[in-house]
């Protein structure tokens, strides 16, 4: 029989690994808001993730609704100010999972493949959350980053905030290529 919770963390871990494979093939093809109804999905199943216990669930609904309402105006009507919006909620709703996925795996017991699912995809979301800083920081601050990432408009039309995905894993894994470069003294 399952514990209360085993298994949760599972359809979180295969969703975020779905939207980060699809991610450069979505870019590849320039279809970069498909990775906007991607994240959305992602939204749903971190919600069905968390949402077990009714108190987790309510404050989890209440930071996922903003983000997916964010992220579909965002898609539909994209320019600096729906992004600020998206991603600002977007960051929110994603560091409070992070923190509460830490929390269930970081937790006494046994080790389940489950808490490991959890801890994978915590450390997915950790870097997710990371891109979206970067991308606030660039959207406050243009110019605040040079290089690769340059590439994509400032408009919101292409999804340059999802552009940070590369260079946040980059630096999470200490790999440092230096094609992107923080130029303002708030993205360093």
């Amino acid at each position: 029989m399952k514990a209360q919770g085993e298994g949760r963390f599972l359809p979180l871990l295969i969703a975020l690994s779905v939207l980060f494979v699809l991610y450069p093939l979505v870019d590849v093809l320039g279809v970069t808001r498909l990775f906007r109804i991607l994240f959305i999905l992602v939204l749903v199943v971190a919600v069905y993730t968390l949402g077990e216990r009714r108190r987790q669930l309510v404050i989890v609904l209440a930071l996922a609704l903003p983000s997916a309402i964010g992220q579909a105006v965002a898609l539909t009507h994209p320019n600096a100010a729906t992004l600020k919006i998206a991603v600002g909620f977007a960051l929110l709703f994603v560091g409070y999972v992070t923190v509460v996925i830490l929390r269930g795996v970081l937790k006494g017991g046994k080790v389940t493949g489950d808490k490991i699912a959890g801890a994978i995809g915590a450390y997915l979301l950790l870097g997710l959350s990371w891109a979206m800083l970067y991308a606030m920081i660039d959207l406050f601050v243009p110019g605040a980053f040079e290089g690769s990432i340059d590439a994509a408009a400032h408009d919101g039309s292409t999804g340059r905030d999802f552009g940070f995905i590369y260079y946040s894993f980059v630096t999470l894994t200490t790999l440092g290529y230096g094609d992107v470069s923080p130029l303002s003294p708030i993205a360093r």
